[in-house]
């Protein structure tokens, strides 16, 4: 609900905008306007870390009125994000209270939106706890309380995905005061709800391997790092590459594996390097330095390999023929293994980072075939996200090829007002296109819709 920023406004653009709309809304009595716009105002000056400014137009909020279930909903934000702008002022006592009078009025909703919001601000209070360092106990407690209120959620989709994050935090709190049996029954509670998302099973794996790790039962925590691994390569997240090999090669060092140790930590460099050349000057050019400087260490080893070679030989000309023999082959078993562990290394890198760079290339486009309203969008779209296009179509087959297409576009985080503009139609258009929407796919009025076509 917040976030509807354009990115391509100033901040001044934005507050006047949205100030001007706030007026437009007190004048006809709108009170949805009116929270929306002064949550929109307050918002960008939380972004610009003007908290006290932020908490001035929260305030204002407080004066209107509640007259409908929307109006509950919009109060309670509110007091979520003046909980977040105390917290960051350190007023800790002001941020809890917040939160109790989100809480309190969170209890006159009803159905899902009672339980997702009673929900949240639990989940709050327990980051609360644990960011200012209180008893793991009062962060766990919190949390539990969440996930008390998310099972009660009739909405599927909405109950899983709030469920998998809040397990997850539970794996993360109990292994941070040692309860390390806790924490892996949290993590598989996570694994066992089928629509958990790559990316969320990549960090419980992630968890897993570390409590493992830290209990010192390295057969299992190698095995949880290994699918973490082999994860983070099929979704291209190169930062938890980073820190998977980190560890592995710390695991292996810990059992004296050097041959591990080697791969892992080979592995490890050339991930942080890669890290550090996409940062300055992007994928393509890091790839190809990677390449030459993987090249270049392996022709030097290369020589060095020749030259002891060399020196078995004369040695073992002088010695006795066999030992000569067995040398010989020792070292190119050892040169072959060397290259293969190049290869499997180089592999690995090269899938992430084109991965990485089509996604954004992709995106790109898509976006540039929206803001031209090209037909063409609907068709690149469908090749791109093709996994998704095919959930939405099962889940409701009478959508018709415009509603997929506007669909597609608030998936993208595209505002209403871009949507109208780009498609040459007035605002109250899309907003009629939403409802409409909303009610054919079962939305909750409370759930933001490219967050909830996001989730699917």
């Amino acid at each position: 609900m917040l976030n509807i920023v354009r990115s391509d406004y100033s901040f001044e653009e934005n507050y006047n905008t949205y100030l001007q709309l706030y007026e437009n809304s007190e004048k006809i009595g709108y009170e949805g306007g009116m929270f929306r716009t002064l949550l929109n105002i307050s918002e960008l000056y939380m972004e610009k870390s003007q908290y006290e400014k932020a908490l001035e137009f929260l305030g204002r909020i407080e004066d209107i009125p509640l007259s409908s279930e929307n109006s509950y909903f919009s109060k309670i934000k509110s007091y979520q994000v003046k909980a977040f702008a105390f917290v960051k002022l350190g007023f800790f006592d002001e941020a809890f209270n917040s939160l109790e009078k989100a809480e309190e009025l969170a209890k006159n909703l009803k159905g899902d939106l009672k339980h997702h919001n009673v929900g949240r601000i639990h989940h709050i209070r327990g980051g609360l706890y644990f960011e200012m360092e209180y008893p793991a106990d009062s962060s766990i407690n919190s949390i539990k309380r969440a996930i008390t209120e998310y099972e009660k959620l009739s909405d599927k989709t909405l109950k899983e995905r709030t469920l998998i994050e809040q397990y997850i935090n539970l794996c993360g709190n109990y292994a941070e005061i040692e309860k390390y049996d806790s924490a892996i029954y949290y993590a598989h509670k996570a694994k066992a709800i089928e629509s958990i998302n790559k990316a969320a099973e990549l960090y419980v794996d992630m968890n897993l391997g570390s409590v493992y790790y830290k209990t010192q039962q390295f057969d299992s925590a190698i095995y949880y790092y290994q699918n973490s691994k082999d994860l983070s390569i099929l979704i291209g997240d190169l930062v938890a590459q980073q820190h998977i090999y980190e560890t592995l090669f710390k695991i292996y060092d810990d059992l004296d594996d050097t041959e591990n140790y080697k791969i892992y930590n080979k592995s490890y460099l050339a991930v942080t390097d890669s890290l550090n050349k996409i940062s300055k000057s992007g994928v393509n050019r890091a790839s190809e330095s990677i390449k030459k400087e993987i090249t270049t260490a392996f022709n030097q080893e290369k020589w060095k390999l020749k030259a002891v070679i060399g020196l078995v030989i004369f040695l073992g000309l002088i010695i006795l023929f066999f030992t000569i023999k067995y040398f010989i082959k020792f070292y190119k078993v050892r040169k072959e293994k060397n290259i293969l562990e190049d290869e499997v290394v180089q592999k690995d890198i090269e899938i992430s980072e084109v991965r990485y760079q089509a996604n954004q290339d992709a995106i790109k486009e898509l976006v540039d075939l929206v803001k031209n309203n090209d037909p063409a969008f609907i068709a690149r779209f469908k090749e791109v996200y093709n996994e998704w296009y095919s959930k939405i179509n099962d889940m409701e087959p009478t959508l018709t090829t415009e509603e997929l297409r506007f669909a597609a576009m608030l998936f993208m985080h595209f505002n209403t007002k871009d949507i109208a503009r780009f498609t040459f139609v007035q605002a109250k258009t899309i907003q009629m296109k939403k409802y409409r929407l909303r009610k054919k796919l079962n939305i909750d009025s409370n759930v933001e819709i490219s967050d909830w076509l996001n989730n699917i």
